[in-house]
């Protein structure tokens, strides 16, 4: 049997990130259904408030994958719940 303590909410902590992620989604995060503009610009006309994000390079099939220096460890195990990066042994 395992106990686990969740900390209750606080209102004020709840606001700032729900406002943190509505800013995000509707000024940064673009979408594809709106041809990768952010709602801001398609909703209010709003152009060029934010340098257009680039895409993340991509490996191609021929080439090796980069050594990653850690590991991927998870303090719940058995959920793969709450993963933490450790650093490899040099």
């Amino acid at each position: 049997m395992s106990l686990r303590y969740l900390r209750p909410w606080i209102l004020r902590d709840f606001e700032r990130r729900l406002d943190a992620a509505l800013i995000h989604y509707a000024y940064v995060r673009p979408h594809s259904a709106l041809g990768a503009q952010v709602p801001i610009e398609v909703y209010y006309g709003i152009r060029g408030h934010l340098p257009r994000p680039a895409t993340p390079p991509r490996g191609r099939a021929d080439e090796p994958s980069p050594e990653i220096p850690f590991d991927v460890a998870f303090l719940d195990p058995e959920n793969r719940g709450l993963p933490v990066l450790v650093p490899r042994a040099a």
